[in-house]
């Protein structure tokens, strides 16, 4: 979850940078000289660019695969992924809620790319929970089993900026929904 939507947890902290303790786990895996891996990418290249040379100093070859989106949605709809890993942009908008991602990261999304059916109790008792204090000690003790499980390599929040002219009324962004029918042009 992100700062601002509903279930975000700070006391959550980020992973830590830590690259010996990297090749450490690597090589208590089996993995003492790393291994090669492809990432299939609609979005962000460059990123993944940098997220491969941040790997090969832990002894892991990424190499990045760019697809376009129609392809992209086509592998991630059929789960007909040519490399073992993939990129997902998943946001919480537009309704700001911690457990909006699990329609994708769990043994919902059918084929799943990930699914843990421990957690699919919690997953189904925050959609169902009305109380909000109790919704939220939900969404924290998931993001918490998430952040342990660790199904991703999580990279950044994407922050959203409008800009527009002094001469536009009735610009309004609620939630990364914008009501174009609401906006006019002054003289």
């Amino acid at each position: 979850a992100v700062p601002g939507s509903f279930g975000y947890d700070p006391n959550l902290k980020p992973y830590e940078h830590d690259p010996d303790k990297a090749r450490k786990l690597l090589s208590e895996a089996g993995y003492p000289n790393g291994f090669k891996l492809t990432v299939e990418v609609r979005d962000f290249p460059d990123v993944f660019q940098q997220v491969a040379a941040d790997l090969s100093k832990v002894g892991v070859q990424l190499d990045v695969n760019k697809i376009v989106n129609a392809e992209w949605g086509k592998k991630f709809i059929g789960g007909q992924w040519e490399a073992p890993t993939f990129s997902l942009t998943l946001g919480v908008a537009p309704e700001m809620d911690a457990n909006r991602p699990m329609i994708f990261q769990s043994c919902r999304k059918k084929p799943a790319y990930y699914c843990n059916e421990e957690l699919m109790p919690l997953i189904d008792a925050a959609d169902a929970e009305f109380d909000m204090d109790k919704r939220r000690a939900l969404l924290h003790e998931l993001a918490a089993k998430l952040r342990e499980d660790a199904p991703a390599i999580f990279i950044f929040e994407q922050k959203e900026l409008n800009a527009y002219s002094k001469r536009v009324r009735g610009f309004k962004n609620v939630n990364r929904i914008v009501r174009y029918e609401n906006i006019s042009f002054a003289n």
